[in-house]
């Protein structure tokens, strides 16, 4: 059971800073009036109950007051109240503190239960503190009414349950009866708001039927579409069977057409037969009357340079020409209407129109004498291009020999490249030599390398068998022999193929340069055949 250890009152009412330390049993507070006995109970009710209201308690020149009750468990339960806090605080013997914060007129549930002094709740709106006695009251429920104590003790003998009970029966059923009513009164007011939908049923009928007709008009305006585009494709069908019947009727010579096709294709597959022999036997001389020519223009390219840049260069000037002529011509138009103009202007007899044209026609006669200037300047070139193209009698022969000159260079690019070809696989063929001659300095050197070895060793490594002079010697003559026979015959077999290569295609160039011989079929790479080829002229 708990008990109260100490009370602390700071600036309630006349104390501004009381400590109580309470014994076991009775304790009595004496002294004179106004020394602030019943202020000592007003704190201990405050901090129990947040009775009385408001701020009024708080000292005159205090800004807030504070009652803090010490329990015999250790508990405090601390109660403060300012100008803008208004909280209960309650600290447990390890020192952990709760804060609590707008309760309203209540007590918090923590705080009643911290101490335990519970009120006696008589009703809604009245309680009995039973713990704690006011100033000048009387004895236990002698001042009281009969209703107070007949509530009190009805609550404490628990007979207050069944007054609740009877209290909330009978408010059921005042709200039963209410509600009752209520749903009456709406029953009616509803009939008397369905009476004019009375006939809804016979409306819903004739709304059921209305719907299936109308179903049956559509099922029917189907049909009916239907029935119109079988009636077109009818139509359609008759009108194609009488085109087909004609068409048969004109089909009657099928089987003779039939047979004169088959000819037709026979011979039409003969005739494919004998084009493409044609063709082949055409393109063959083409080619070769084509080849024929690239030989034989490629024996006079130095000529064909200087042809093809005179003949660039005669382009040239037979195209400024051109534009030359065209400038003249245009000139000549331009001399014309303005000789028009001027003929106009002299029938005229109004003094200012000749006045306002004169500035005009002096600027246009400057411009004319200018295009005149350089139309007699483009007539002797002219003349000097006609006089060149007069010593060059063959025009359409350097055209054709132009043509034949883009074949050499073309021919010329293929040789060109192909020498580059040539030149790398020498380089190539150059470091594997050198490559080749390293590793046989490597093996010569390695090879002395393992005699000397054998030679401090004494003996074979594998077998044991001591070495003689005579057998050392005879190794390493078959160490160096046979190396270097290998390489030199690995070598000789490869040039001699090389060149091999190279007669050959040198023979099937036909007495031409060696290089132009790869492009015959003694060598498909054009390796030994250009490497033959730099060697002579065929």
């Amino acid at each position: 059971m708990k008990r109260f250890k100490g009370l602390v009152i700071e600036n309630f009412q006349s104390h501004e800073r009381t400590e109580i330390v309470f014994s076991k049993g009775l304790n009595v507070f004496v002294g004179p009036s106004d020394s602030g006995k019943s202020a000592i109970l007003r704190a201990l009710r405050w901090v129990l109950y947040n009775q009385p209201r408001g701020s009024d308690f708080i000292r005159t020149g205090a800004s807030r007051c504070r009652v803090t009750l010490i329990l015999s468990d250790g508990t405090q339960i601390v109660r403060e109240r300012s100008s803008s806090v208004n909280r209960y605080l309650i600290r447990d013997p390890r020192g952990k503190e709760q804060v609590f914060e707008g309760f309203g007129s209540d007590v918090p549930r923590e705080v009643l239960e911290a101490h335990g002094m519970v009120p006696l709740q008589l009703d809604e709106d009245r309680e009995l503190t039973l713990q704690i006695g006011q100033q000048l009251e009387g004895p236990f429920l002698l001042s009281e009414s009969g209703g107070t104590r007949a509530k009190s003790i009805g609550r404490i003998s628990g007979a207050h349950l069944l007054d609740l009970a009877q209290n909330q029966t009978a408010k059921d059923q005042r709200a039963v009866s209410s509600r009752i009513r209520f749903v009456e009164e709406e029953m009616a007011r509803r009939e008397e708001e369905l009476k004019p939908y009375e006939g809804l049923p016979r409306l819903r009928k004739q709304l059921d039927r209305a719907a299936a007709l109308r179903e049956e008009a559509e099922r029917k305006k189907e049909f009916l579409e239907r029935l119109r585009g079988l009636k077109e494709r009818w139509e359609d069908c008759q009108s194609e069977m009488l085109r087909e019947r004609k068409r048969i009727a004109s089909l009657e010579k099928v089987p003779e057409a039939e047979k004169i096709f088959s000819r037709l294709v026979e011979d039409g597959t003969r005739l494919i037969r004998i084009r493409k022999m044609a063709d082949g036997w055409r393109k063959g001389r083409e080619e070769k009357a084509h080849w024929q020519q690239v030989r034989f223009r490629t024996t006079r390219l130095g000529e064909g340079a200087q042809r093809i840049a005179e003949a660039e260069r005669l382009l040239e000037r037979l195209d400024r020409l051109r534009r030359l002529s065209n400038h003249r011509l245009l000139l000549a138009r331009d001399m014309d209407r303005e000789r028009r103009v001027v003929e106009r202007t002299v029938s005229l007899s109004a003094a200012g129109l000749l006045v306002d044209d004169l500035g005009e026609a002096v600027l246009k006669l400057r411009k004319m004498e200018e295009r005149r200037n350089r139309w007699v300047g483009m007539r002797g070139e002219r003349a000097g291009v006609e006089r060149t193209l007069r010593r060059l009698k063959r025009a359409e022969q350097a055209e054709a020999l132009w043509g034949g000159l883009e074949a050499s260079c073309r021919l010329f690019q293929s040789l060109k490249e192909r020498r580059d070809r040539l030149e790398e696989l020498r380089g190539r063929i150059e470091k594997g030599m050198r490559y080749i001659a390293e590793r046989e300095e490597e093996i010569r050197r390695k090879s002395e390398e393992m005699i000397r070895a054998f030679e401090r060793m004494g003996r074979c490594p594998t077998c044991g068998m001591r070495f003689g002079p005579d057998l050392l010697k005879h190794l390493s003559e078959e160490l160096q022999g046979g190396e270097s026979g290998a390489a030199a015959g690995k070598g000789d077999s490869s040039t001699s193929q090389g060149f091999g290569r190279g007669q050959r295609s040198a023979q099937s160039g036909g007495g031409q340069a060696g290089g132009a011989g790869t492009a015959g079929k003694g060598d498909p790479a054009g390796v030994g055949g250009a490497r033959g080829g730099a060697g002579s002229p065929g």
